[in-house]
């Protein structure tokens, strides 16, 4: 990727313009509480990410759209300059699509990036130590131990946007390129992030219903969570976090009948208690789910609170297989004379670890 970066139009601050461009968007919607340059407006950081997109296709297609005999309607449609524009397009997209992913679901998943055509492959070591014996002193051994390593892997699968958009409209201003961009990860961003929220949901309602039952509560009783965080770090050999959504972890208070809270308290500010009981706490977001039957149904479960220890291993995998490709159908194959894009990107989510986890259900 730094190689392709360097290459993009000759401008070795493309990837950070494109990122800063995002990061703004993002900043402005409450996503992103990072740094971004306040120097220029956004209007002007798109016009130049537009810019800078449309060298690179100008490049990759070897045309000239300033000095051409031809018409900008003949230009746009030039097979050529479709290639190129979703070529830059799909290198656009893998540039800043991890780090999307990345800001909600970091703590939690480990990323993989791989070729096309690959599967992943996990190692799963035992949990256990070996067993210390006493032994006496004329005895030569005891018990011998031996470390088996298992496997599991994920396959990657094929994911796609279709779009409708039209090339001659772009070329003449009236269509942003970047907001294009925008839109397509955005959308990947929102099922990937809600595949792996999902994903790491199931499996964690599967310690609840067929784990040990040390590793479920039910109800929030101070003794009960405080076992399960000390169960689950003393296993994992790494410090526990509490982690919900807003709803969940809003519940969780000591269980005190002296218990004051001040009007300025962090827990009036931001809706919940970051550190309880020396562990901290961690807000997962909520994830619409748009392909539910009910309209304005959410992803995740709002009576759970999950115990797990990242620090000694991330439960959830997420593999991107190979670059981000695409195939158009050129405008004069259809009636309406608008292009038509599938967009293919290809990952596999699973969940593979060799840490326990605990489950509070909030009642």
């Amino acid at each position: 990727m730094e190689k392709k970066t360097l290459a993009f139009s000759g401008d070795v601050n493309a990837e950070v313009k494109i990122k800063d461009y995002f990061n703004d968007y993002a900043k402005q919607r409450g996503q992103y509480d990072g740094p971004v340059d306040t120097s220029i407006s956004f209007a002007e950081k798109e016009k130049k990410v537009n810019d800078l997109l449309m060298a690179e296709v100008k490049k990759l297609s070897g045309l000239n759209f300033d000095n051409s005999f031809a018409s900008i309607e003949m230009m746009a449609k030039n097979p050529t300059f479709n290639w190129a524009y979703m070529a830059v397009i799909d290198a656009a997209i893998d540039m800043v699509l991890p780090d999307f992913v990345d800001r909600t679901t970091s703590v939690y998943t480990e990323t993989r990036n791989g070729a096309i055509g690959d599967s992943f492959k996990f190692d799963v070591e035992s949990n256990n130590l070996f067993v210390v014996s006493k032994a006496g002193r004329n005895q030569r051994n005891t018990e011998f131990q031996r470390e088996d390593v298992g496997q599991r892997s994920i396959i990657p699968f094929n994911h796609n946007i279709s779009v409708a958009s039209n090339r001659y409209k772009i070329l003449c201003g009236k269509e942003s390129m970047a907001r294009f961009l925008m839109k397509a990860v955005l959308s990947m961003e929102a099922e990937l992030t809600k595949e792996i929220a999902l994903a790491f949901a199931a499996a964690m309602d599967d310690v609840k219903d067929n784990g040990a039952e040390a590793l479920h509560v039910a109800g929030l009783a101070d003794k009960s969570v405080i076992k399960l965080i000390q169960t689950v770090s003393a296993y994992n050999r790494a410090p526990a976090i509490l982690m919900g959504t807003m709803s969940a972890v809003h519940d969780l208070l000591p269980q005190s009948a002296n218990l004051r809270m001040m009007v300025d308290s962090d827990y009036v500010r931001v809706g919940y208690i970051s550190n309880i009981y020396g562990t901290d706490v961690m807000v997962m977001p909520q994830y619409a789910d748009y392909a539910a039957a009910d309209q304005y149904k959410l992803a995740l479960p709002d009576d759970k609170i999950y115990v797990i220890s990242p620090s000694a291993q991330k439960p959830v995998k997420l593999c991107l297989e190979g670059a981000t490709t695409s195939n158009t159908v050129e405008s004069n194959d259809d009636a309406d004379l608008t292009t038509n894009t599938t967009i293919n990107k290809s990952w596999g989510i699973g969940v593979i670890t060799n840490a326990i986890a605990g489950v509070i259900t909030v009642s």
